[in-house]
């Protein structure tokens, strides 16, 4: 058990009280056109999961914070082989059918693009090579335009993380915005740094290239395992550094220069996803006696978060994380060099020491900051129903969607202030500790 990975929500990185709540009106306008709400050219997409990580069903789509956002996409539609071997959708694994028509009519009435996702994983691999061979693409391509069509959807994200090939990609994403012609529907990509390879060339075809910008930790821009603990999603890469080496711990800043410059997409098509969970990490460390307490510890052999799925041992909302001990009694700091928090825990044991990786209102905040100083087209985040606290009222329900927003809407000198302001909060909450 020394060796677990715990995914927790982006709650555990919310305190009471934020006061950034207040500081922009609640009340902003909101364009729906594709830019962001205010109109200032930043779109805002959020994905949106009928069940959490462990298949819980947390969030109603009522309850889904539609104001806040630009594009709101559904996750997810599978590809899969019919028995008689001709292409289809699995729709039901992910609840999409049971759920499509409230989601459409919910977001269309708030005046927000509803899409649904796409998603080809390892296990999806085989079914995606059938669907897209040239005997089937047509008739796979027919099928996912008439689907969105049907329930009316307003566009589609694929979501191509295994199994890509530049010519099946190319194909696929040109034929698919033939059959969903632009502007009545979207097509969105998202991201990695391994796939964002293999669309170069239908970057004109895409409405948004959204960057998964989470779990990180474990990998090397060489592709190479490491024993290197880094953060689940760091902003910058760190005082000193240089962008483009190989060595360095992953972080958005260094994403977008790889993607930009190393893979010639322009900037202002690239969208930053933010994760709204975290990581709880215990591992031993390599040169000591105790378990990790934070980022540039090395670890006794690779700590990758994200394949670690069968070693999720809690997964809660802030209401009961702010009673633990992580929270209360671990030590919260903020890396500036990265502009990203994290929590060192020292417990009564090597055992108990624990390392936490999250989000916070105030690195997104700086995130949106660094995204309209660098020319990046939008935001978005990865997972609405991740943050959501039911128990609570009003905006305090999505503290990290209500600071991706505000952030989004306010000028320079407005953001500048929320940051500061949310900084000192943190500082206050700290010392009453």
């Amino acid at each position: 058990m020394f060796n677990e990975l715990v995914k927790i929500s982006a709650a555990l990185a919310l305190s009471t009280g934020i006061s950034f709540l207040s500081s922009v009106a609640d009340d902003a306008p909101t364009s729906r056109s594709g830019n962001s709400p205010g109109g200032l050219n930043l779109w805002n997409t959020g994905y949106y999961n009928q069940l959490d990580a462990l298949n819980n069903k947390k969030m109603p789509v009522s309850a889904i914070p539609w104001s806040k956002y630009t594009h709101v996409i559904h996750a997810n539609i599978l590809p899969k082989i019919n028995a008689d071997g001709a292409p289809g959708i699995d729709s039901s694994t992910y609840q999409i059918d049971a759920n499509a028509a409230e989601f459409t009519n919910e977001a269309h009435q708030a005046g927000v693009k509803a899409l649904v996702a796409l998603i080809i994983c390892t296990n999806q691999v085989a079914a995606m090579d059938n669907n897209t061979s040239p005997a089937n693409i047509d008739a796979f391509v027919k099928q996912l335009a008439q689907f969105i069509k049907s329930k009316e959807y307003d566009g589609i994200d694929i979501d191509w993380e295994e199994g890509l090939a530049v010519d099946r990609v190319v194909n696929f994403v040109t034929m698919l915005r033939d059959a969903l012609p632009a502007p009545q529907y979207a097509i969105t990509f998202a991201a990695s740094l391994k796939s964002a390879k293999y669309i170069n060339s239908v970057v004109d075809k895409l409405d948004q290239i959204n960057l998964m910008c989470y779990d990180w930790s474990g990998q090397d821009y060489a592709g190479q395992e490491i024993n290197r603990l880094g953060f689940n999603s760091a902003l910058l890469s760190g005082q000193g550094m240089r962008l483009g080496d190989y060595a360095n711990l992953r972080s958005i800043e260094e994403e977008v220069y790889w993607v930009s410059v190393r893979r010639g997409i322009p900037k202002n098509k690239l969208g930053i996803l933010m994760p709204f969970y975290g990581f709880i990490v215990k591992a031993p460390r390599k040169d000591s006696d105790r378990g990790v307490t934070g980022p540039e510890q090395l670890t006794r052999s690779p700590v990758r978060m994200w394949l670690d799925k069968s070693k999720i041992l809690n997964y809660t909302y802030w209401a009961a994380l702010q009673k633990s001990e992580y929270w209360t009694k671990g030590k919260k700091i903020w890396d500036e060099g990265r502009k990203t928090p994290y929590i060192a825990y020292t417990g009564e044991n090597a055992a108990q020491d624990a390392y936490v990786t999250y989000t916070n209102p105030r690195q997104i905040m700086e995130a949106v900051k660094w995204a309209k100083a660098n020319g990046i087209g939008g935001m978005g985040c990865y997972a609405l129903e991740e943050e959501y606290l039911p128990e609570r009222n009003g905006e305090d329900r999505y503290q990290l969607s209500t600071a991706l927003y505000k952030s989004i809407i306010s000028n320079t000198a407005q953001l500048d202030a929320m940051i500061a302001s949310e900084t000192k909060s943190e500082s206050d909450r700290n010392t009453a500790k």
